[in-house]
């Protein structure tokens, strides 16, 4: 087996979490942000939710549930800052079905993509 498919991606976690505290010290050394640091990350949570989703597609953990992670950060994190017209906890609460196609979907082409490998490596 070829060294560069058996390698485990390391996490993407730690650094992007540095890079995201980064920007928030750095708006709130500006003047961007309130002056109270705490209330800051805790309102921005979301960010780390985004984090977790893009640190699960670079390891290749499979698409739906990282994808999920990343959209339900941008949405809760788009309602913070005003720009949703609307609520997201009940904007989610309606869509959850569409979770579940989600993952069928995923579950039907994770099948398909090791048929496909397991007929190429037989050929």
């Amino acid at each position: 087996m070829d060294k560069k498919h058996s390698r485990t991606r390391s996490s993407l976690f730690i650094p992007l979490a540095l890079i995201a505290l980064g920007i928030v010290l750095f708006l709130k050394n500006t003047g961007v942000l309130a002056s109270d640091l705490g209330r800051n990350i805790l309102d921005l949570w979301p960010v780390l939710v985004i984090i977790i989703g893009l640190d699960g597609v670079f390891r290749q953990e499979g698409l739906v549930g990282p994808i999920f992670l990343v959209g339900l950060g941008v949405v809760f994190l788009l309602s913070y800052l005003g720009y949703l017209g609307f609520d997201a906890w009940p904007f989610i609460l309606r869509l959850w079905p569409v979770l579940l196609i989600a993952f069928g979907l995923d579950i039907l082409t994770r099948r398909r993509s090791m048929v496909w490998w397991s007929w190429i490596s037989v050929s």
